[in-house]
């Protein structure tokens, strides 16, 4: 008799690895990588709240300061960042659009989600010693929370979008003394019972079909990834892929197993940028953010 309280054999061994590879995918779907917008212009309203000529004034405000500057600035709004955080999700845009020339970054974002109550000021690295985190952070205070917080999103968003304007053109600005300390973008995770549920059971099956190994080696690309990716959904999807390369390994142990002369290749994730009427700057992670 077996060392556990069951006995599988090498046919039943086989059937639940596989099936234990397809709950993995499964789950890899429902985790996918949030999709990131394409842009139409300096302006992009996914969550409809401007006017025209709202949507006219922002886009004059920014035409202006690459005129005369040959800064980029994008105002973003979208219905929500779920599954990521707003400055998770401000930096992974910044870095797809390529706000700013290629060889200054001098670009700047200013981002809204509309569920999460938040707006983030995201700067290239070529406008962090004009724009620093403590001054981003106190325009928000001045232009964008009191009028948020009255529901007037189109009014704060320009008087925001103008204060960004004038620092980054060297002009003086008002400014309220104090203002609220810098808060990061916090992640709003709904429980969400299918990734949870495949999660668990996928967990509870690699356990009771491998060795000890295999959990310890998922735990370590767990820690790995989430330490790059950062918070909740970064571990979720390390112990996600230290899952299915640790099925892959276990099924290529089996007998008859890892035979195949096959081999895959994953997808190229490159983003073109043939068609970008930005000019490819980065971002340098500096800015602020702020809740209403």
């Amino acid at each position: 008799m077996g060392k556990g309280l069951f006995i599988i054999n090498s046919n039943m061994r086989k059937t639940l690895v596989v099936c234990f590879i397809l709950l993995m995918s499964l789950l890899g779907i429902v985790l996918a990588e949030v999709s990131l917008p394409n842009y139409s212009g300096y302006i992009n309203d996914y969550a409809n709240i401007l006017s025209p000529s709202d949507k006219q004034a922002l886009e004059k405000i920014s035409q202006e300061l690459k005129k005369q500057t040959g800064a980029e600035l994008a105002v973003v709004i979208v219905k929500s960042v779920a599954p990521l955080d707003s400055k998770t999700y401000a930096v992974k845009l910044f870095e797809k659009w390529g706000i700013g020339e290629k060889d200054k970054d001098n670009g700047g974002l200013i981002l809204l989600a509309m569920a999460e109550h938040r707006i983030e000021i995201e700067v290239g690295y070529g406008l962090e010693g004009t724009l620093p985190d403590a001054k981003a952070g106190r325009i928000l205070d001045t232009y964008a929370i009191p009028d948020f917080k009255e529901g007037n999103y189109s009014q704060g968003l320009i008087a925001t979008s103008k204060a960004v304007s004038q620092v980054v053109k060297g002009e003086t600005v008002d400014l309220v003394a104090g203002g609220q300390e810098d808060e990061p973008g916090i992640p709003i995770v709904p429980f969400t019972p299918l990734p949870t549920a495949f999660l668990i059971a996928g967990v509870l099956l690699v356990c009771f079909l491998f060795r000890k190994w295999v959990v310890t080696l998922s735990v370590i690309i767990c820690v790995i990834i989430a330490g790059l990716a950062g918070g909740f959904w970064g571990a979720v999807i390390g112990i996600f892929i230290g899952l299915v390369m640790s099925g892959f390994t276990a099924l290529a142990s089996l007998p008859g197993g890892g035979r195949g002369s096959g081999s895959w290749r994953s997808g190229s994730s490159r983003h073109s940028r043939s068609h970008h009427s930005f000019g490819g700057g980065r971002s340098g992670g500096g800015g602020a953010g702020r809740s209403w």
